[in-house]
This record gives C-alpha cells, structure tokens and sequence, in this order.
C-alpha cells in the first residue's frame, strides 16, 4: 500500500512540474510609473496619466473612482491619496486602447457600476457602456440598443436606480430596466455634458451639445431647445454646465467658442434653464487658451473645458482649460493664478468638489488627478496609483535592469532608476529612443538629436540634417562599444559615438523609407534591414569605407511595418516579421521558412532572440500580447499571464544576463510599463521537489548533457528517470554513490523532468532538468 501511493504521488508530482514546466506563460507586473513621478524638469507641470472623469461613491464618500483614457477605470478608498486599477485590466471591455469615458455608482448598492467606454477628449467611441455587479471585478456588456456609442456622462435617477440616462457622442439614451436595454430620447446632436438640477428627487436634467442646450423636466423622457443669446458663433466648440446647491434654480453654460474673437461665453439662468443671459460675452478673453488675449491662438477647442460652480457659493466658479481661472462675482470677471505651465498639469477635462468637504476641490487632468484645498492658490497631485501612463516609446537598458527611459502622452520624458521615476522632460515627448550595451546610465533620442545621461547631462550626437523625415530606428553592435546605426531612408554610421560630437557616415544607397534593421549580436561588420517595398537588405561588412549591400524579396509583405531578430547561437539564423507572418532563415535571408503558426493576424511591434539559449528563444509582441517561441516548439506561447488587456502595447524590451533576474518588458499606451521573467527565468525559478528529509542536488542546472546527482542519505539502488515534456521517459539509470555523474550527451536540447526513487520505488524527488548544448 504504501508502495502504491507512493508511485501515485510521484505521478502527479511529475504531471503538475510538466504542467508548470510546459506551460509557463508569463508572471508579469507593473513596474510604473505607480506613484507620482519626481520632477527634475524644472519648467512644466508633470504628471502620471490622463484622467477624464473622477465620481464619488454616493453611499461612501472617502470612495472615488477616475476613468482613464488608456488605463480603464481606477480605484481609490481613501480619497484619492491612493489608487489601484479595477477589473478593467482583465475584463477587456472588448476595447482596444483601455478608454474609459464615464461612470456611475448605483447609490442603493455602490458594487453596481456602469462604464463608458471611448475617449471623451478626443470624442471616439469605441464599445458602448458595461456594467459590473461587483465593484468593478468583472464586467458584461450593457449596451442593447445604444450600441458602440460613447456616454460622455451617465447619471441615475434619484428615485429609481434602474433608470439611467446617457449622453452620447449620438443622441441621449436612456434605459428603465438597469441597463438591459436603452432606447434613444433625443436623436439629435453631439452631447459634451449634462447634470442633474441638484434638488432632491428631481426630475429636472439639462444637457449640452457642441452647439446647442437642452432641458428635460420628466427624467429625459422629453426635450426642450432653449434658445441661448450669444452669437450663434460662440456657441460651438462644445458646452459645459454647471450647478449649485447653493442655488438649485441656478444653471451657468459655457461653450469653446471659435478660434477668432468669439470665445468662451459664459451664460447664466436664473429659473431652471428656462431662459439665460450673458454674464461673460464671447469675447478675446479665451478661458480655453493658454493665455488671457491670444485670440484662440493655442485654441485646442473640446479636448479640454470644463466647469464647475461652488456647492455653498452662487458666485464662486471654476473653469479649467489651459489653465484654471476663478470668478468670484458669478462668471462675469475671471483671473488666473498661474501660467498653463505652473501650479497644476494643464489640458482640464473634470471637476468634482469632495463631498464631505466643500474646500477640496479636484481636478482630472492629462496628469492625473490635482487637488486644491485653498481655493485655487496651491494645487498638489492626489494620483499616486494611477498608473495610466501612455508612453508613445520606451527603451530598456540591455546592462542595467534598473535602468528605462520613455516618451510620453504630455507627461513628458521619464526615467526609472532604482524604483523611482524621474519627469526630465515636459509636454509630448514623441522621440523613439534607443540604448546600447555600454552605457549602462545613458539613452539615444533619435528624434531631438542628443542623448542623454540621468547621472551628467545632454549630450549632442550630431545626426545628419533630415528635410522631411526623422531617424527612427538604430542599431548598437553589443561587440562594438563606440559604434552605431540609424536610419531613416537610408542608413547611417558612426565609429566614434561618444564624441564630442559623434560623426555620421551615410552608408547605404536606398533612398527608401525603412522598416527595420539589426545588428548581428557576434560580428558588428553584419547589418540586416528592410523597407516597407519588400526589399531585404544584407551587408557583411558594414564598417569597411563602403559596405557592399545584397538585396534579396523579403519573405512576406512588408507595407504594415517589419521586425528583424538575429540569433546570437548561430550567425546564419534570423527571424523575420512581415505585417503579421513570422520567417525564420538559416542561411542570412536568401532563404525563409514560415513560422508563423498560431500567431494572431496583429501587426508584430517588437521582436528579439534571448542570447542566452541555444535554442531560437524568441519573443515577440503584438499590439495586445507577447509570444514566445524556440525550437523545442511546434506553436508559439502566449506569454502574457497578468499582462493588462485594456491597452496597446507600444514597444517590447528586454534586460537579459543570463540570470534568473532577466526580464521581457512591454510599454503600454495608457498601463505604463510592465515586466516578466523570461521563460527561461521562470524556468530556473521552479524549486525541485523532495521528501523524506533527503538532501538531494542536480547540478550544473542547466547544462550541456552532463551532470550531477548528490544524495546526501543515499541509498543502495537508488536510480533517475529522465521525461520529456510529453511525459516520455527518454533516460534511467542506477545511481551508484552518494554523488554519481549522469551523461545526456546525446539527447536534443530542452526541458525535462527527473524522478529520483528507490530501489524499491519509494519517491525521493524530482524536478526540471535544462539541457543547453
């Protein structure tokens, strides 16, 4: 009997480390920016992510959530100290780029929860409104009737929680079954916001549009046009409104305007919206430009505006564009405390006063979300958490694991150094980046002409004057520590890189956008490229005076972008992405063989061999996932358990030493950045199992087919058995002492798992073996 089970735990031991083994898909997490990042720019406001709208819980008031544009919806239960992303990351929401436009929280059960996808700033719809039954865990589709249509607000009537109302980028809509189904109720216009008249139990909602204002009296069922006086081109550009308890019969709008003279009314009603008049006239003063009198110069129109009136003060308003200004006489004189560089992130999308204290006031931002307790004096960021940062690039350093740079969506240039996050840079920071296997502290900006080094300073690299086109790709041969390669149309060569400044040898004769190129990892003289016509290009010799160029048709359409991932084991191989086909070449690009496989038809953004294996480790990644693939395989693996699901990734990185500290990174539009081991890390993580109290060692693992099994207790008759990962035993053999030498010589390189048992079959052990030859 106890022979039996033995043998039985064994065989399920052995089934969960092949499961385990064979199956490793990723651990991935966020590496940031998580908290505020530091600022060292030392001129523009930073910030961490673009918030569009933040709710209070109506039953839990210290409970506030923030929709992203790129990141879903977040969290937090402290008000705003501190935030963590909700369900939204898994849940899909069937949205390709994680915008969330707005929610609401059912006041009877705050778990009820309706979102909004699409981005309300830049007005797009992406797959209507879902809703949650547990606080935002998991999410269903609600969206029967108003379809894909953007909800730029969605508010629930005060007497009936199963009746909603949205205002859309087509239509208001609203549903009396809790979301079931949704019927349209005025099919005209573009709608930019609307509210509640803040009495109890109101019936009465006011909506506005790009151009136009509306009035419902019976829960949206109806709608009145109200006639507005202001020059009919003043009211364009979209319209904001704003409300009081102070005085519910009090109703302020505002419009952009245009970008002539004509901007910013500010319009007031003093009876339910039943008629207004004009406290600010359309005029040069653009409360949605950078500046007082610059005639919509910097007009940057409904992107950002937005309104707010002061819940104990009818004269006390806010409107944040550019900047925030403050009236304190009822909208009809306005100041600023601050230019649109200072105080606060610029570019306003969302203000909400804290319900349980009416001095807080916050505001979302393409920062994050600010806050000011001393009536728009000081305003200090409340968004650490909100990790909704869309980086355009990034790059990893390939020598110093604690070392990234990325461009951002206006949060500027950043830089992670031993856990922290570093703002260098404000405003849009498009630039690709690239970074070498020297310079464990210093990155390449390709497109503002310097590198930079978060330790000293910039540096100018002297590329060559472009008329009309940018460098965006570049290569560093990890062999040649002062050389490189960038390319636009054609490629360029510098041999002295870290001069004072770098010279740049045009190299190539194409004269053709490229795609793509690489470096070969063991002989710097090698260089791959590809343009977006099918053209493959080779050189063995590109540090002579004048490389000779072989030019062959790539293996696959390259118009949709390519990708070229030489291997460091073996100089013939490359690997080859052409839109969204996969080729492998063992003989430099004269021939290619289609690996392609299960891949999905998504574009490849990224791709590179791990110079660590001697296997065809590959990883690569598509806009939504990362693959990994070598030579053991028949099919790619999808690599990307805990990845997000809600944002595109944008570039794939690595940091690889050949330890179980090497990792595979991603950047996300709208998620940050996030990291995994390598399959081969985590392959190296798994702990053998035993029993009995034995001390028992295999080592060197991985190695080359010879190895080490140390049994400290041994026993007489002991022996190994060796699995593939199909559960084959290929291998077994008697242990002879206390410490016997295996050799697996002549077995393929791969994963296997060993069992150690005695001679009379009782378990002793197992594990995985690596064999790298």
């Amino acid at each position: 009997m106890i022979k039996r089970f033995a043998i039985f735990f064994t065989l399920a031991l052995l089934m969960n480390a092949s499961l385990s083994f064979g199956q490793i898909a990723g651990a991935w997490k966020l590496v940031g920016p998580i908290n505020f990042p530091y600022d060292s720019s030392y001129w523009q406001i930073n910030g961490i992510g673009r918030i569009e709208q933040i709710k209070f819980d109506p039953l839990n008031p210290i409970k506030v959530y923030a929709t992203s544009s790129g990141g879903g919806l977040f969290v937090s239960n402290d008000s705003c100290h501190s935030w963590q992303s909700t369900g939204t990351d898994s849940a899909g929401l069937g949205n390709p780029d994680g915008a969330a436009a707005s929610v609401c929280i059912d006041y009877t059960n705050d778990n009820i929860l309706y979102l909004s996808t699409g981005d309300i700033n830049y007005y797009s719809e992406n797959y209507g409104i879902w809703k949650s039954t547990n606080a935002g865990a998991t999410w269903t589709i609600s969206n029967n009737g108003i379809g894909n249509r953007m909800a730029v607000e969605i508010i629930m009537s005060p007497s009936d929680h199963n009746t909603l109302i949205a205002a859309t980028d087509n239509g208001i809509w609203k549903t009396t079954n809790a979301g079931a189904s949704w019927t349209e109720k005025l099919d005209s216009g573009r709608f930019t916001d609307m509210k509640f008249k803040p009495n109890a139990l109101t019936c009465t909602i006011y909506a506005a549009s790009y151009s136009d204002f509306y009035v419902s009296r019976d829960m949206g069922e109806t709608w009145t046009l109200i006639p507005l006086p202001s020059p009919q081109r003043s009211l364009q550009g979209g319209g904001r409104i704003g409300v009081t308890k102070a005085d519910t019969n009090m109703v302020f709008v505002t419009y952009v305007g245009n970008d002539s003279a004509l901007c910013t009314p500010v319009l007031k009603s003093d009876n339910s919206g039943m008629n207004f008049y004009v406290v600010k006239p359309a005029d040069s003063c653009d409360l949605n430009g950078y500046d007082t009198n610059n005639y919509g110069q910097y007009y940057q129109g409904n992107y950002n505006y937005c309104l707010i009136v002061s819940p104990i003060d009818t004269n006390t308003i806010y409107i944040g564009a550019e900047s925030i200004w403050k009236s304190t006489d009822g909208g009809v004189h306005w100041s600023t405390g601050f230019r649109w560089w200072q105080g606060v992130h610029t570019d306003m999308h969302y203000f909400a006063f804290n319900p349980l204290n009416s001095r807080i006031l916050y505001n979302a931002n393409d920062g994050g979300v600010w806050k000011t307790t001393d009536s728009n004096k000081t305003w200090y960021p409340a968004s650490n958490g909100l990790s909704a940062t869309e980086f355009y690039h990034a790059a990893s350093s390939p020598i110093n694991k604690n070392f990234i740079a990325g461009g951002t969506q206006d949060n500027g240039g950043l830089f992670y150094d031993n856990m922290q996050w570093d703002t260098f840079v404000g405003g849009d920071y498009t630039s690709e980046i690239g970074m070498n296997e020297t310079d464990s502290t210093l990155f390449y900006d390709l497109r503002g002409d310097y590198s930079e080094d978060f330790i000293t300073d910039y540096n100018w690299i002297n590329l060559p004057q472009r008329d009309s086109t940018h460098f965006h790709l570049a290569a560093f041969p990890p062999s040649q520590t002062n050389t490189a390669f960038v390319a636009d149309s054609d490629i360029y060569r510098t041999v002295n890189l870290h001069g004072n400044p770098p010279v740049w040898q045009k190299i190539s004769g194409f004269n053709t956008p490229l795609a793509a190129i690489a470096s070969s990892p063991v002989n710097a003289n090698v260089l791959f490229a590809a343009d977006y016509n099918r053209n493959f290009y080779y050189t063995k010799n590109a540090l002579s005076p004048s490389p000779v160029w072989s030019t062959y048709t790539a293996p696959g359409y390259t118009f949709l972008g390519a990708q070229i991932a030489p291997v460091k084991s073996d100089s013939n191989v490359i690997y080859m992405s052409c839109g969204n086909a996969v080729y492998r070449s063992r003989n430099r690009g004269l021939s290619w063989t289609n690996v392609t496989a299960n891949l999905p038809l998504a574009g490849v953004i990224g791709m590179f061999n791990d110079y660590y294996t001697s296997n065809d480790a590959i990883y690569l990644a598509t806009p939504d996932a990362v693959w990994y693939r070598d030579t053991t395989m028949n099919s790619w693996l999808n690599f990307s358990k805990g990845l997000p699901n809600t944002s595109q990734i944008t570039n794939l990185m690595q940091y690889d030493d050949g330890s179980a500290g090497s990792v595979v990174r991603v950047s996300f539009y709208g998620r940050g950045i996030w990291e995994s081991p390598t399959y081969r890390a985590l392959l190296l993580s798994v702990a053998p199992v035993s029993t009995g109290g034995q001390s028992i060692k295999v080592y060197p693992n991985p190695n080359r087919g010879t190895f080490t099994v140390n049994i400290q207790n041994f026993k007489e008759g002991s022996k190994i058995e060796i699995f593939d990962l199909l559960g084959k035993n290929v291998y077994a053999a008697v242990l002879k002492n206390y410490n016997t030498v295996i050799n697996m010589n002549a077995r393929a390189n791969g994963i296997y798992i060993y069992r150690i048992t005695t001679q009379g079959g009782d378990f002793l052990a197992c594990g995985k073996l690596v064999v790298e030859q």
